[in-house]
């Protein structure tokens, strides 16, 4: 996966930004274009321009922006690894009062927990969000805790609640002219949520409504989601249709494993490379030891033979 949000003219006005600062030793621009290109660039070499940055806000004590850091890399590194790097985000920004627009991390951490189905959890953090974010009408983060409401009720078994949610957020997306690239997404939530009702032409339905979507953005994700539902949905009834949808799924599955396969060779590159820069520090630390040590022994010697010459 790449930045949260794009643009290649905006990263490469950030790269500039951040060798102009470097030049001149600006720190204070280092570290906001460091946070900006980190985020804009994603993936390893995001992950590793965001850890030297979230170094640099330690070493001159900018905690703000060091909360900004922490968010980004729980982000990236997702999973477990990223858990820590939320939470440290979280407590920087509650210590600061950083309002949420700033520091939108409640919204991350209820992402997380629902991914990770520690649903009550998410459901807490979804709230402190919405709240946050409700008085200030951004919508773009109003309709994600919509969104998130569905998701976490689908998951906890609240089919009504779930579908209400979804058709919120359909209607809100609608109203505040916020597009339809989330659309996809939401048709296939709707579909698991027919399926598992036993209303399975409405899953049908939404499934394939999910499957234009994922066509039409080129979303791999989306359409592996449509076309197992769909081949699920086929597979006794038509199984000639099922068989077509099998393949669509199957082809996705492997662009996403390509795809996965890719970003764990990288991380390892980026690890090992870590390692053995982190042996060299050592070696040199050990020699840097030694040296003192025997500086010292001479100083020692010759002292003792100036001290025995005096006699």
């Amino acid at each position: 996966m790449g930045g949260l949000g794009g643009g290649k003219q905006q990263l490469e006005y950030g790269q500039q930004g951040l060798a102009l600062a470097e030049r001149i030793n600006y720190t204070k621009g280092r570290i906001l274009c460091g946070i900006r290109v980190g985020y804009l660039t994603g993936s390893v070499k995001g992950i590793e321009l965001l850890l030297k940055t979230n170094a640099l806000c330690e070493k001159v004590h900018d905690r703000y922006n060091q909360a900004q850091a922490f968010r980004y890399l729980g982000y990236f590194y997702g999973g477990q690894k990223g858990l820590p790097y939320y939470l440290k985000a979280l407590k920087i920004g509650e210590e600061l009062k950083i309002p949420e627009i700033e520091n939108p991390i409640n919204g991350l951490l209820a992402y997380w927990y629902k991914d990770n189905n520690i649903l009550d959890s998410a459901l807490y953090y979804n709230q402190k969000s919405y709240e946050s974010f409700l008085p200030t009408n951004n919508h773009g983060y109003i309709v994600q805790n919509i969104k998130i409401y569905g998701q976490v009720y689908s998951k906890m078994g609240r089919y009504d609640l779930s579908l209400d949610y979804f058709r919120r957020t359909l209607a809100y997306q609608k109203k505040y002219n916020l597009g339809e690239g989330g659309n996809g997404e939401i048709f296939g939530e709707m579909a698991r949520v027919f399926k598992g009702q036993g209303q399975l032409d409405s899953a049908s339905y939404y499934a394939d409504l999910s499957l234009v979507q994922g066509q039409k953005r080129n979303s791999v994700r989306n359409i592996l989601s449509a076309a197992t539902t769909l081949f699920e949905l086929n597979q006794t009834k038509n199984p000639t249709e099922a068989l077509k949808y099998y393949l669509l799924a199957t082809a996705a599955r492997d662009t996403l494993y390509s795809l996965e396969k890719m970003r764990q060779i990288e991380r390892l590159t980026y690890d090992e490379q870590n390692r053995q820069q982190q042996q060299l520090q050592e070696r040199e630390k050990e020699l840097q030891a030694q040296q003192l040590i025997a500086l010292k022994q001479k100083s020692e010697i010759e002292k003792l033979k100036s001290e025995a010459e005096k006699k």
